[in-house]
């Protein structure tokens, strides 16, 4: 059996080394068009605010490949996939078949519309290129703009802190993370990155970008202007589709997949950022991961069913500790919540079933809430924060 990847990030990665456990005699080949090695791509925050070497972010070196007979290609992009005779075809012509093939492609950062494009001193965050910009960029400048209060814009918030004078992060949302906080945990949050020195605007976002060449202001949806010499879009991801449709697979918002990964073609698989199940993209790193695991034991006969993600975040910022998953707001459910100047713990339960949780301002009640939303520790446990 012939199994090829095209893709090194977290599903891509993941499902190699599943295959090779489940198959110890399958020939495999990891192909990518990054220069890298498997890295740890939510550390590329630290990879800015520490100013690591790429190395330290490698998780996966290809000799650790090769040890595992798992074949490794990288700075090699595919240009189409021909489902009808199994063989893929690279960006020099080379042309490789395979049994099964995983598609681990992963996403584009959004860059939404804005008058003015391109303009130097744009940016977007995605791979180590990408910080590399951004980290030569914005040293030393004055005004740095984020646009979007998500997890990652937040991150990137605070990793330029030190490059900068000042931050400001604007969002279309009335408050942060609107994905993953409520209206109390929000302002708690807020507070918090206040005190760090960003400011914020809420309910609005750029139109248009001024600069004779090179950025100097923002326009806004409101109609303010604000002076910017970097803006850092973080507007979220889009699947990477532009290869399975060219090959014919059945796309939506995403490579759609059914519960064993498999795409309208049963030879070819996808999982992680890329792949769509049940009308949800997922986009998060530890889905990936897991989407990769179960994708290559079915690619190598061992069936198993996915029946989706409890998808969780953390804020990566030094001092804050911040945890939120399932569903938070709970509207069918029971819940409980405590609010204090420096903490907000909060757990939503239905059946005495845990089925979101919210955690800010508290590192061990972090720990305690992920156990339990994981089945490690009891929901009784959790409660008794809150008496």
């Amino acid at each position: 059996m012939r199994y090829c990847i095209i893709g090194n990030g977290a599903a891509g990665a993941d499902t190699a080394l599943s295959i090779r456990q489940n198959d110890p005699e399958g020939e495999i080949l990891l192909l990518s068009e990054s220069a890298h090695p498997h890295y740890y791509r939510p550390k590329l925050i630290d990879y800015i605010m520490e100013d690591l070497p790429a190395e330290k972010l490698y998780i996966l070196r290809n000799e650790a490949l090769a040890a595992k007979k798992i074949g490794v290609r990288l700075s090699t992009r595919i240009d189409s996939v021909d489902p009808a005779v199994k063989t893929i075809t690279t960006h020099d012509h080379e042309i490789i078949s395979y049994d099964k093939l995983m598609l681990a492609v992963g996403s584009t950062p959004f860059l939404p519309p804005m008058e003015g494009m391109p303009m130097e001193g744009v940016f977007t965050l995605r791979d180590i290129e990408d910080a590399d910009k951004i980290k030569a960029w914005c040293r030393g400048k004055k005004n740095i703009v984020i646009s979007g209060a998500g997890l990652l814009g937040l991150e990137t918030a605070n990793a330029i802190r030190g490059l900068c004078e000042k931050i400001t992060v604007i969002d279309m949302s009335s408050c942060l993370l609107s994905r993953q906080l409520d209206g109390d945990g929000a302002a708690l949050l807020q507070g918090f990155l206040e005190k760090k020195g960003m400011s914020f605007i809420f309910d609005d976002c750029v139109t248009s970008l001024s600069g004779n060449g090179c950025l100097e202001h923002l326009n806004l949806r409101s109609g303010r202007q604000i002076p910017a010499d970097a803006l850092i879009v973080s507007a979220g991801v889009k699947p990477n589709v532009g290869l399975a449709q060219k090959a014919g697979l059945v796309t939506g918002r995403g490579i759609i997949v059914d519960s064993h990964f498999q795409t309208s073609d049963p030879s070819i698989y996808a999982a992680g950022d890329c792949a769509e199940f049940e009308n949800r993209c997922y986009g998060l790193w530890t889905v990936s991961k897991e989407q990769g695991r179960i994708a290559g034991a079915n690619m190598a006969g061992v069936v198993t069913e996915y029946k989706g993600s409890v998808p969780s975040a953390m804020l990566k910022v030094t001092g804050i500790d911040l945890y939120s998953a399932g569903d938070y707001m709970g509207t069918t459910a029971w819940s409980m919540m405590k609010l204090e100047d420096h903490r907000y713990l909060k757990i939503v339960y239905a059946d005495d079933r845990p089925v979101g949780a919210i955690v800010i301002g508290d590192a061990e009640a972090v720990k305690l809430a992920q156990k339990v939303m994981t089945g490690k520790a009891a929901l009784e446990d959790f409660k008794k924060l809150m008496s």
